[in-house]
């Protein structure tokens, strides 16, 4: 079964990857196990730039659904 938190993150996963944010990056912001085989045992490198820019990008994805450009919410 899946949970909501799950759910959040298959969402979380795809949207990510249409902003274009490559799949390694995608599983160290997501706290997955890597997925390169023995390869990922060499790379210490902690991605932590490229992890940000990537929630930055989903902000402003989010932030967009929220509040679209052109339209006026009333306060």
């Amino acid at each position: 079964m899946t949970t909501p938190f799950h759910a959040i993150r298959h969402t979380v996963e795809t949207r990510m990857g249409e902003l274009g944010v490559p799949p390694h990056v995608r599983d160290v912001a997501l706290d997955h196990a890597p997925a390169r085989g023995s390869g990922a045992g060499y790379d210490h490198y902690d991605y932590r730039a490229e992890v940000r820019e990537a929630f930055e990008q989903w902000a402003a994805r989010i932030e967009a659904l929220v509040e679209p450009e052109g339209v006026r919410l009333l306060r």
